[in-house]
């Protein structure tokens, strides 16, 4: 069974069943026990449990999963494109390659058990193999809970799923998350429960962008860059 990308785990290939097709409940609610919040004579506490009451939905995992999924499945196919035209580069500049592989994205349970803090496994996503000119660089895209690091500079990333990085670290026999390392600006791809962003150094400060400044042509193309001089040692042209 894999084990988590994370600090001093080792990860090994593994097949995933399909995903789960996702269920979504009708308005039909006769199964879920009615719960009288009361009243209060103090209008604060009243107005507060109004407040709680309208924002059941916001705790809804069901439909927090599914626009989860989506940014991310879409970020799947703009990386897969991106790496073929990486691929094509590499192998005009050195005969090199980069190797993609995709993993079926984790299901509304483990996407619940990483939001909760609770034990999950199996969250690689895909894998890049990169022929680089004086060596082979693995990298493992997988899911898991905002780090402490993000969650620092961007307080609304507490307790929610991110797709962090880790490299192969061969002399060690296991996988590294990049934000122990120096070489990648580009440390975790976020998701705050409403648009995607990306947690990335620059001039040695850790910042957030989202928007424009974290779209996955943007943040992918700084990665490659970072992996193609810092590991590969390669001289890129002006």
């Amino acid at each position: 069974m894999q084990e988590l990308a994370a600090e001093g785990s080792v990860l090994t290939p593994f097949i995933l069943r399909s995903v789960h097709n996702l269920i979504v409940r009708g308005e039909t609610t006769r199964d879920e026990p009615v719960i009288a919040t009361g009243s209060s004579k103090s209008r604060r506490l009243n107005d507060l449990l109004s407040r709680i009451g309208k924002s059941k939905r916001a705790i809804d995992f069901d439909a927090q999963y599914l626009v989860w999924a989506t940014s991310f499945n879409s970020l799947l196919a703009e990386v897969k494109e991106a790496s073929v035209l990486m691929s094509n580069a590499y192998r005009e500049g050195w005969g090199g390659t980069v190797q993609f592989r995709e993993f079926p994205i984790v299901d509304v349970e483990t996407f619940r058990a990483i939001r909760e803090g609770r034990p999950y496994s199996r969250t690689w996503f895909f894998h890049l193999k990169l022929d680089l000119p004086s060596r082979i660089e693995d990298l493992v895209f997988f899911f898991g809970r905002a780090s402490y690091q993000s969650v620092e500079i961007n307080r609304s990333l507490d307790g929610t799923a991110s797709l962090g990085i880790s490299r192969l670290m061969t002399h060690q026999g296991r996988y590294v998350n990049i934000h122990q390392q120096d070489w990648s600006r580009v440390k975790e791809i976020t998701h705050d429960g409403v648009r995607m962003g990306v947690s990335l150094v620059e001039d040695r400060i850790l910042r957030h962008a989202a928007g424009e400044d974290s779209t996955v042509a943007e943040w992918f193309a700084i990665l490659m860059e970072d992996v193609t001089l810092n590991l590969g040692g390669y001289e890129l042209g002006t």
